[in-house]
């Protein structure tokens, strides 16, 4: 303000004086709560916020004498002390002005994971966090600029290759969803055939669980990067890959278990099941087994003709039972050849014991055994 002599003048300048104090006290607790939430998302420690405790007590003035007894009970008329802090203060609210832009900036900066093919855009991005200092653009507001500029170029650089991984990356999960629907039946079917006990290798928890890791964004490509850099529906970063020979495994894997359960069921209906089947149910069953078509295959083996084939052994007093091999495998490991004898004696005993077991209290029962795991 100009230095004014006639009292009107005065008056003038201590209105103005007023209306600035409260405007500034009005300012002061966006102010606090921008600096601290800054100081919590950079993780550093503001020097010398007791400054505005001291600006507001005295904007809390409602007249000039007011006013100047506080500046002297503060400051005690130390002209020089009362300055530092009103520019510390002045410096403390640009940098708050720019808590937006600067928490922007530090969060897409931390979430944004660079390859390491990609050396030069990572040198950039290191760059720009060590400059994101609270201290220094305290200090010197204006070296903003110049991290600003450095942090437009990066995501200019940053956005379409992300973008690009995000649309590829999701294209990917499409295929490998379709491929593990295109094997649902499948794995059902498999289940379903160990009800005949047939001691099949079941993967369906497995599909499941791979099934549901397999899960889709939801938002449309591009992914908007402009204010983060990962996409705020997914959080993919740039350097997670699709496992694509996980699932292209489990195909395999419920492929072999599915044609096993076929050659299983071929041995388990025998000449008798079949010459009780009057129905000829089991007809268009041994064919397509015959033929080796597993999609056919579990379009044919319905519920109902499992629940047929049951009844079908129950008639011929056929029971089988399951016998899983890995445990006699854990105490007979390693087998020298001296040895050999011993160890098949050993699972002839084991395999009595369970027929003796299935046998009881149903001695003219025929019992069939379904070795596995």
């Amino acid at each position: 303000m100009k230095i004014a002599t006639r009292p009107e003048g005065i008056l003038e300048q201590q209105k103005r004086l007023l209306l600035s104090l409260r405007s500034t006290r009005e300012k002061i607790p966006q102010v606090t709560m921008n600096l601290k939430t800054l100081s919590s998302g950079f993780g550093q420690k503001l020097a010398r916020l007791e400054c505005i405790e001291k600006i507001e007590k005295i904007c809390a003035a409602e007249n000039y004498a007011d006013f100047y007894e506080a500046v002297v009970e503060i400051f005690e008329l130390d002209a020089v002390a009362f300055r530092a802090d009103v520019g510390v203060f002045r410096n403390l609210v640009n940098l708050s002005d720019q808590a937006t832009v600067l928490l922007t900036m530090k969060s897409y900066i931390d979430d944004a994971i660079i390859p390491e093919e990609k050396a030069d855009l990572a040198k950039s991005e290191d760059f720009i966090r060590d400059k994101l200092d609270l201290e220094s653009f305290l200090a010197d507001i204006s070296e903003l600029e110049e991290v600003k500029k450095q942090f437009e170029e990066f995501k200019r650089r940053y956005g379409p290759l992300y973008q690009i991984h995000h649309r590829d990356y999701y294209a990917k999960v499409r295929k490998a969803r379709e491929q593990l629907n295109s094997i649902a039946g499948k794995v059902d079917t498999i289940v379903n055939m160990n009800t005949l006990n047939l001691n099949l290798p079941a993967s369906k928890a497995e599909y499941y669980e791979l099934l549901a890791r397999m899960k889709e964004c939801g938002l449309p490509d591009p992914v908007p990067v402009d204010t983060s850099s990962i996409c705020r529906g997914c959080r993919l970063t740039l350097i997670e890959k699709h496992d694509v020979n996980e699932v292209n495994s489990l195909v395999k894997k419920v492929d072999e278990n599915l044609k096993l359960g076929m050659n299983r069921l071929a041995d388990v209906v025998t000449r008798p099941i079949l010459d009780l089947d009057k129905e000829k149910k089991l007809e268009e069953l041994m064919k397509t087994i015959k033929s080796g078509d597993s999609t056919r295959f579990v379009k044919v083996l319905t519920n109902s003709l499992i629940e047929h084939l049951m009844k079908l052994s129950e008639e011929c007093n056929i029971e089988t039972i399951r016998v899983s091999f890995s445990k006699f495998a854990k105490k007979y490991a390693i087998v020298e050849e001296d040895h050999v004898e011993e160890v098949v004696k050993a699972f002839r005993e084991v395999l009595l014991k369970e027929v003796e077991n299935a046998k009881r209290g149903k001695p003219d029962r025929k019992i069939r055994i379904a070795l596995g795991e």
